[in-house]
């Protein structure tokens, strides 16, 4: 289980530095997507299965999930500061929720 948890990690660490390519691009093309999709689910199959088990599939989620959070976090930092202000989170939050509203 901590050669599990250390490979999460390096994974982890790989996908944020994965991101970068097309993180300051509002929305990644489709073949960037899919090109991401396939990295994170060979790097989550651990055992070379062509299949992700359970703690796989946990592997491939935090790694899908760390790279929306970046992409995300490189769209509402405006300013490009690095962080993120009540503001900029504030816009974030609007924008996404006007998206959801019937029109």
């Amino acid at each position: 289980m901590k050669n599990l948890t250390k490979k999460t990690g390096l994974l982890a660490l790989s996908a944020i530095m994965f991101v970068p390519s097309f993180a300051l691009a509002e929305r990644p093309s489709r073949e960037e997507m899919q090109a991401e999709r396939e990295s994170f689910f060979l790097a989550a199959d651990e055992d070379e299965s062509g299949g992700l088990t359970a703690a796989e599939l946990e592997i491939f989620t935090s790694l899908s999930q760390a790279s929306r959070a970046e992409r995300a976090f490189a769209r509402a930092d405006r300013d490009d500061d690095g962080e993120l202000s009540l503001e900029e989170v504030s816009k974030m939050k609007r924008k996404k929720h006007r998206g959801n509203r019937p029109r």
